[in-house]
Order: structure tokens, then C-alpha cells, then sequence
């Protein structure tokens, strides 16, 4: 009897190790592609390419020699101008929208290089960056959701600058990874306010910076990197006030 028992309770064994052992093997095959798809991530970020965005490494770039030029007034009222312009970062072209108060326009130089005493004002105007939160590349016009806030700002005596960023307007693409793509809207700023001493009529020391949604971000942000004292420039609403990208993919 006893040696019926024994095996009985070894078949049952020996059918539950095989119908576990199956089980095993067919979980394994359906998430192997997944186990690889991770230690392909892995090998892939293990020099860690995109770490010079990190705030502290941004905070850490030398301030680059950036030249933003005004390329045409496409439009002037009895307050203000608007200019498209462009500058570059890291070596791609990228394009924006100036609103000028009026009476800058009659001094503004054919290429903003041009600091010969003729071409420089006898007065400076405080500037206002602006960034504008997410848009459909499909439907982005330049000046989308910051051209209303220019014009207020021009006539009150404030130049306006609100880059297009890589990939919008007449700029050149931004990186094929999404991570970086994002990051770069970090140096495009940054270069901008850089530019802002490259004109005679715009005073560096007063500059603004204003931020909606995802644009609200990017100022939150660049405030942080370039750790500025409050009174030279503020920020405005954003949805998105957060800085988490530094440990998504590095912990």
C-alpha cells in the first residue's frame, strides 16, 4: 500500500514539474523579447550621452557667443514692429519673432552684428524672452501663443523675443531622440537670453523671462540653471512645474 502511495505521489510530482516547467519556458519566451528590449536600453545609455542636460551640467556650460540676427519687419503698427530673426545653437539654425517698440525700428541695424557707433542707440529697452507652451508642429505659426503678450509688452517699452525652438518655424530639426529633442529646448533658451547682448539697443542686464504650460516649464528651468536673483526676470504659469528628467534615465 505504502509503495502505491509513494508512487502515486511521484507521478503527481513528476506531471507538476513537467506542466511548471512548460509554463516556465513559454512565460520566458513571451517576455524575452521585452528582457532584451531592457538590456538593449541599458547598453544603449551606458556612456550616458544625453547627461550634459542635467541642471547641474547645464549650469556648468560655457556661455556661448551667440549672435541672433533680424532678418525682416513683416508687420508695423503705431506701437510696435515685428521682426522674424534667427540665431544659432550648437550649430543649428534656429528662427523667432521680435516685437520692437516703435522708435527702435528707425536705429535698427540691417544685421544685428553691426555695432559701429552709428548703429547703436542712445537708449537701451529692457527685453522679455518668451516661451510658449506645446503646439502641433502641423498647425505652429511663429508667434503662436505669445504674440497677443508681445504686443502689450512692446507697448509698454519691453522688446519681445519668443524662439520658435528646432523643429518649428523655419528652424532646423531638432535630435531624432525624443529625450534630447526635449532637453534642447533647454540650450535653445539658454542661447537666446545669451544673444540678448549681441543687440545695441537691448539691455542685458533687464531681461525678463516669460513662460506658458510647457513653455512655463522650460522658464521654471532655465530660472534654475542660470540661478538668477528673482528681480532679473520672471516666470509665468505652467501646468508642468517639475525637473524629473535628470533621473528618468539615470536614476
Amino acid at each position: 500500500m505504502r509503495t502505491v502511495f509513494y508512487i502515486f505521489i511521484t507521478a503527481v510530482l513528476t506531471v507538476a514539474l513537467t506542466i511548471g516547467s512548460y509554463i516556465f519556458f513559454d512565460t520566458y519566451q513571451q517576455f524575452r523579447p521585452i528582457v532584451q528590449k531592457v538590456e538593449d536600453i541599458k547598453e544603449a545609455v551606458k556612456d550616458k550621452p544625453l547627461e550634459k542636460y542635467t541642471i547641474l551640467n547645464l549650469a556648468k556650460r560655457p556661455i556661448p557667443d551667440v549672435r541672433i540676427i533680424f532678418d525682416e519687419a513683416i508687420a508695423t503698427t503705431s506701437s510696435f514692429t515685428k521682426y522674424t530673426f534667427h540665431y544659432t545653437t550648437d550649430g543649428k539654425r534656429v528662427s523667432g519673432l521680435a516685437t520692437i517698440p516703435i522708435g527702435i525700428h528707425s536705429v535698427l541695424p540691417s544685421n544685428t552684428t553691426d555695432t559701429s557707433p552709428t548703429s547703436i542707440p542712445s537708449k537701451t529697452f529692457p527685453v522679455i524672452i518668451q516661451f510658449r507652451g506645446y503646439v502641433d508642429p502641423s498647425k505652429y505659426t511663429p508667434g503662436i501663443g505669445t504674440q497677443r503678450s508681445a504686443e502689450v509688452f512692446a507697448q509698454h517699452g519691453f522688446i519681445s523675443l519668443a524662439p520658435d525652438f528646432l523643429g518649428y518655424g523655419i528652424s532646423d530639426s531638432g535630435a531624432a531622440n525624443g529625450f534630447e529633442n526635449r532637453f534642447q529646448t533647454y540650450t535653445t533658451a539658454l542661447d537666446c537670453i545669451a544673444g540678448v547682448s549681441s543687440l545695441p539697443f537691448a539691455d542685458p542686464a533687464r531681461i525678463g523671462i516669460w513662460g506658458h504650460s510647457n513653455g512655463g516649464h522650460i522658464a521654471i528651468t532655465v530660472s534654475e540653471i542660470l540661478n538668477k536673483p528673482n528681480p532679473h526676470g520672471f516666470v509665468g504659469t505652467s501646468d508642468k512645474i517639475f525637473s524629473v528628467f535628470d533621473f528618468i534615465l539615470y536614476g
